[in-house]
């Protein structure tokens, strides 16, 4: 089973990553390219896109033979009224991986101001807990062993934005508060962290909070101070 979902994995974000650079859904690649994120970095991340089609992702990988039960347990569908329909539809999608650099869970961000949900993680599922995951990790522990210390930041794009900026050391926290588990995962390779949390007020209470729980897993954390907005 565990086999199995990996591959579905696998596949679904190459499948997302390939949407992204379709004509049809040029407007995507531009927003990113009008935050500053070029081509190599858009390419190392594997970002991909899901357009407003509910079901595409399930139709594609209804061809490819997987049991019914990986399908289930792989999270990326919803059972609803009608029947299954993609999780991730119309959003941009982040792939998430394991240390070992295999795909194990998804989130997608909203390009409609209007929708509420500006992400969407995966469920759990037999592949993915989300309190032992931080992503980037699979590219930045060689860095951290070399640095002596890790930058810890909440979002996908803090974390993008610093690698393009040449900062590789750094791991974001994947959708969920930072837990025991992640410190003691941090742990294991450095005992040092920066906390560079957002500047707004959440920001700062949730860099506290992390901040004590590194310390009660005897791990010294200082907090970055960002700038307000």
């Amino acid at each position: 089973l565990k086999d199995q979902l990996i591959e579905i994995n696998q596949i679904s974000a190459e499948y997302y990553h390939e949407q992204l650079f379709n004509e049809k859904n040029k407007r995507v690649l531009e927003y990113l390219k009008n935050r500053d994120f070029n081509e190599e970095t858009i390419n190392l991340f594997k970002l991909g896109f899901s357009d407003k089609n509910s079901s595409q992702l399930l139709k594609f990988l209804q061809k490819k033979k997987f049991s019914s039960e990986a399908m289930k347990q792989s999270g990326l569908f919803i059972n609803g009224d009608k029947g299954y329909f993609d999780r991730f539809y119309s959003r941009l999608i982040f792939p998430i991986t394991d240390i070992n650099s295999n795909v194990i869970a998804f989130a997608g961000r909203t390009l409609d101001k209007n929708n509420q949900a500006k992400y969407i993680n995966s469920i759990e599922t037999p592949v993915y807990n989300k309190s032992k995951v931080f992503y980037g990790l699979n590219l930045a522990k060689k860095k951290i062993l070399e640095e002596k210390y890790a930058i810890l930041v909440e979002g996908y794009f803090d974390l993008m934005r610093l690698y393009q900026s040449g900062i590789t050391n750094v791991l974001a926290i994947s959708g969920t508060a930072f837990t025991d588990m992640h410190a003691s995962i941090i742990k294991q390779y450095s005992s040092k962290i920066r906390i560079a949390f957002d500047g707004d007020l959440a920001g700062k209470k949730a860099a506290i909070r992390t901040g004590y729980t590194l310390l009660r897993n005897s791990v010294n954390p200082k907090i970055i101070p960002i700038p307000e907005d």
